[in-house]
This record gives C-alpha cells, sequence and structure tokens, in this order.
C-alpha cells in the first residue's frame, strides 16, 4: 500500500526571524519606540500582514513573468499544432475519398471478371463463337460460286474451328457437371 501524499513542509516566512519574532518593514526607524513596541506587542498580526503584502515581491513578479512567458509559448507551440491538425485532416479526408474511390473501382472490376469469366460467362462465350462459326460455313456454302479451292481452304478452316470450339464446349460442360 502506498503511503498518503503530504503536503509540502511550511516555508519559514518573511516576516519571521530565526528566533520566531516578527521581522520590520524598511523604514521602521521613522517611528518613535512607543509605536514600534505597541506594533511588536499589541498589533503583531497585522504587522505579520504588512509585512506579508507591501515586502519586496520581486520573486514572485519574476517568477509570474516567468510563468507568461511560458504561456505564451506553449500557446505558440499550440496553434503550430492547431495549423498542423488542421493540414493531416484535410490530408486524412482526401485519403478517405481515395479509399472510396478505390474500394468502387475495385467493386467494378471485380464484377466485370466475375461476369466475362465466370464459369457460365465463359460457356456462354463459346456457345456463341459456335454458333457463329456455324452460320459463317452456312453463308460460305450458300455463297459458292467458282473457285472451288478457295472455298474448300475458308469451309475447312470454318469447320475445324467449330469443332474445336464444340469439343472445348463438351469438356468444360463434362467437368462442370462432376
Amino acid at each position: 500500500m502506498e503511503l498518503p501524499h503530504l503536503p509540502p513542509k511550511p516555508r519559514k516566512t518573511d516576516f519571521e526571524t530565526p528566533n520566531g519574532q516578527s521581522c520590520l518593514p524598511k523604514n521602521i526607524k521613522l517611528l518613535p519606540f512607543a509605536v514600534v513596541k505597541d506594533l511588536l506587542t499589541k498589533h503583531q498580526r497585522e504587522l505579520q500582514d504588512y509585512v506579508l503584502r507591501l515586502n519586496d515581491c520581486q520573486d514572485i513578479e519574476d517568477q509570474n513573468l516567468r510563468f507568461q512567458d511560458e504561456l505564451k509559448n506553449l500557446l505558440k507551440i499550440f496553434e503550430s499544432t492547431e495549423t498542423r491538425r488542421r493540414g493531416l485532416e484535410a490530408e486524412l479526408n482526401s485519403l478517405r475519398k481515395l479509399e472510396a474511390e478505390y474500394e468502387a473501382k475495385w467493386e467494378n472490376l471485380n464484377n466485370l471478371v466475375s461476369r466475362s469469366f465466370s464459369n457460365d460467362a465463359l460457356a456462354v462465350t463459346v456457345q456463341n463463337n459456335l454458333e457463329t462459326l456455324e452460320r459463317l460455313s452456312s453463308a460460305a456454302e450458300a455463297s459458292f460460286k467458282d473457285d472451288v479451292d478457295q472455298f474448300i481452304n475458308q469451309f475447312l478452316e470454318l469447320r475445324k474451328n467449330y469443332h474445336a470450339q464444340r469439343k472445348l464446349l463438351h469438356s468444360w460442360n463434362k467437368t462442370q457437371a462432376s
């Protein structure tokens, strides 16, 4: 258990001498002896108050000036800290906006990739390629004219691509089923 914090010991006041008697004001010699004796006996408390209040308070004034200077320095530091805080807050707000923009773009990209490269999307793409190749080969048959070599080369190329795409779609569907 910790001992309680005790207040500091009282300092010996300026108006007391080492033997416990009161200190006299600076210009006490201007007063008659009877008045001084009366001050020391009957009005000792008032004399102590007088000495405390009107005695030289230079050390208190110096301390007050030091405290004022320290307060001014602290105020300057606070103002510079406040300026830095405002700047950092503005930067943080801009970073939050950038983060929100990044998240929105990331979500859009993720949706685009999901739609374009999902299993269903790839199967539909291959199916569309098959239909396109079938239409092209039918159109090539219908537009057959005199050049047999060109027609055969074009038709074989279309049918080869068609069957490759068909095999790819069949494999795709097989892996999806299992």
